[in-house]
């Protein structure tokens, strides 16, 4: 086999840079339409898909909607010593009756 002349490695070496190149953004599409597809069927889902998938896009929202404002909404029972404290004053009623 003949040695390559410097003209064909310089090609050679653009070609591999460039194959590289289209690879990684392949690499990175294959993470990036799934999660653009997953986005939209949560936004937009229920305007435009036909109903068992409209109906399972709006269930979905609803979900995520209830569990972030169930992260920052204070909850009533978060203080378990008052909650204790309710209970044995309705238990001491209960007795006293």
């Amino acid at each position: 086999m003949k040695p390559k002349s410097e003209s064909a490695k310089r090609y050679d070496g653009l070609l591999r840079s460039v194959l590289e190149k289209k690879t990684m953004a392949l690499k990175k599409s294959v993470y990036i339409v799934p999660l653009i597809l997953i986005v939209v069927f949560i936004v937009a889902g229920d305007k435009f898909l036909p109903e068992p998938m409209s109906g399972a896009s709006t269930r979905t929202r609803n979900s995520i909607v209830k569990f972030v404002t169930g992260i920052f909404t204070p909850d009533k029972k978060l203080n378990p010593t008052q909650d204790k404290l309710d209970r044995l004053e309705d238990m001491e009623e209960e007795q006293t009756n």
